[in-house]
């Protein structure tokens, strides 16, 4: 996922839908296939989490957030690609490459 993230960070976000753009589709498509935990209590965790700085977040919670964020695109269709707009995926990215430096 680090190089997923890495492509992610490097590639221009102009479009308006994430299905447009290949490293939005390609995050997307990897945590739907598994490559992401997804955190069965996240519908009642993600409340905490989003009141705390990116910066402080653990691994775990950024991957709760991310999926959050995917999961919940579903229902609110638009959110994902409002969150790739406003930088808040692209934060998420840059913590969970902080937090995986060590990791190849």
């Amino acid at each position: 996922m680090r190089d997923l993230a890495k492509r992610f960070l490097e590639a221009n976000h102009k479009e308006t839908h994430w299905a447009n753009d290949p490293t939005a589709k390609e995050l997307l498509e990897y945590a739907y296939s598994g490559g992401m935990p997804w955190d069965r209590n996240r519908l009642e965790k993600i409340g905490e989490v989003v009141k705390k700085p990116i910066s402080v977040l653990s691994l775990d919670e950024v991957f709760l957030y991310l999926t959050s964020i995917i999961g919940r695109d579903r229902i609110c269709e638009g959110l994902y690609d409002e969150m790739i707009q406003n930088g808040t995926i692209a934060k998420l990215l840059e913590r969970y490459l902080i937090l995986t430096a060590g990791e190849q």
